[in-house]
């Protein structure tokens, strides 16, 4: 058995380096884009080692082109080690101390497939580039590297990689530089090349795929296809699940796949010692009862409600509940964005009217039927044109008192601002 020792910690050392910085910091204030300000993502980049970083990143460059840096904050939101709190009315991003002990408590191999699990099922790639093409892009990628020869070098010119004859596909290398990252190639880059735009991505030449990467690859092509295990390339791809039988390890009795074993147990042969994943998404698993949730605005410090609902309601009627406590009148279209990303989440929960807002609807949505963390946070927002932004946190589930015939406002605090 081959010993992938070098590669996993080149990468845990990157990765190290990024959730060091943000513990230095203390916390980074997150930007309308959901992401931190350029001068972070750039510094974040500078402490990688040479082979690792990306070229002509600088304090001013845009967050979606620092592509390593902007994954290692995704991926390290799914894993539960970054939370997104408010602070002095601005949304942070800050680590987690209970993950971040559990985090520290892992060995390098289980680092790696903590992130490795994250990606895979977690990230937002429709976020990622050219939509869709970006997506089959990744795909091809991947089923490219399971199924190369040993030693294959490819060629890369200016973003292109040719997987087969008059077959090329364009990248910017944004995939490129992940996967190098996390071991599956080596490559070799032009630093002098640099685009017209400032952010290189095309600087790399060629890449070479390693055992490693074929090894994993292989696992994630056949036992956890992309349009399957990932919602959010489920979405965009429209792949239904016509094959199930093909997939025995996966739960198809919902609107979205779910792994029934542990993704740990098909690596064991890549990674013997690896015993634990960082615990991805703590959920509550109990649901049903009465639900209190702490909402505040954006902007109008002191000033807060309680409310509490029950959880055989719908998101519409959370959606009437605030509005009721707020003294709001139900005129316009609003949307919940379940991740704090506002207009740019992939998890919204959409008005009944609008048009487009998302594929989940406020009067379709049982609250207990959402998959809720304690002290879950998210936003709801109203009137589009005015923009109120609602920060809704829950607190806690009631499951021993009566159930609520109607949603009650527990505690109010503040006068509520004119709509």
């Amino acid at each position: 058995m081959e010993n992938y020792q070098v590669n996993v910690v080149s990468f845990v050392s990157c990765f190290d380096s990024f959730v060091g910085y943000v513990r230095k910091k203390g916390f980074i204030e997150q930007t309308p884009s959901g992401f931190p300000k350029p001068m972070d993502m750039a510094a974040i980049n500078e402490l990688f080692d040479a082979d690792y970083k990306q070229f002509f990143i600088t304090n001013k460059t845009q967050y979606k082109y620092i592509d390593v840096v902007r994954c290692f904050f995704e991926c390290s939101i799914s894993m539960g080690l970054l939370e997104i709190e408010m602070h002095k009315n601005k949304p942070i991003i800050q680590l987690n101390l209970e993950a971040l002990e559990k985090y520290e408590l892992l060995d390098d191999e289980e680092k790696y497939l903590s992130f490795l699990y994250a990606l895979w099922f977690k990230l937002n790639f429709q976020d990622w580039g050219e939509g869709l093409f970006s997506i089959h892009f990744l795909i091809k990628l991947v089923s490219f590297i399971s199924n190369s020869k040993k030693n294959v070098t490819i060629p890369v010119s200016k973003g292109r990689i040719e997987f087969a004859k008059n077959d090329n596909y364009y990248d910017r290398g944004k995939y490129l530089e992940l996967f190098h990252l996390l071991g599956f190639c080596t490559w070799k880059r032009d630093a002098t090349e640099k685009t017209k735009d400032g952010f290189n991505k095309s600087c790399i030449t060629s890449i070479t795929i390693t055992n490693l990467g074929r090894e994993i690859t292989k696992i994630l092509f056949e036992k956890f296809p992309l349009e399957i295990c990932n919602k959010f390339v489920n979405i965009k791809t429209s792949v239904f699940y016509e094959d199930k039988d093909k997939f025995p390890n996966f739960d198809f009795n919902g609107k979205e796949s779910v792994l029934t074993v542990p993704f740990i147990s098909f690596f064991k042969n890549i990674f013997p010692n690896a015993e634990i994943l960082l615990d991805t998404e703590k959920k509550i698993t109990k649901k049903e009862g009465n639900f209190y949730f702490q909402v505040s605005i954006k902007g109008w410090k002191g000033v807060r409600r309680m409310i509490a609902i029950h959880s055989s309601n719908t998101m519409l009627d959370l959606h009437l509940a605030i509005q009721d406590a707020f003294d709001f009148y139900d005129n316009h279209l609003y949307l919940f964005s379940m991740d704090m990303k506002g207009y740019q989440s992939s998890e919204i929960i959409a008005s009944p009217d609008a048009e487009g807002d998302g594929d989940k609807y406020a009067h379709e949505v049982v609250i207990e039927s959402l998959d809720w963390k304690p002290q879950h946070k998210f936003l709801y927002i109203f009137d589009f044109g005015d923009s109120w932004k609602f920060v809704c946190k829950l607190k806690k589930i009631e499951t021993n008192e009566e159930p609520l015939q109607k949603h009650q406002i527990v505690e109010a605090v503040g006068k509520s601002p004119k709509q």
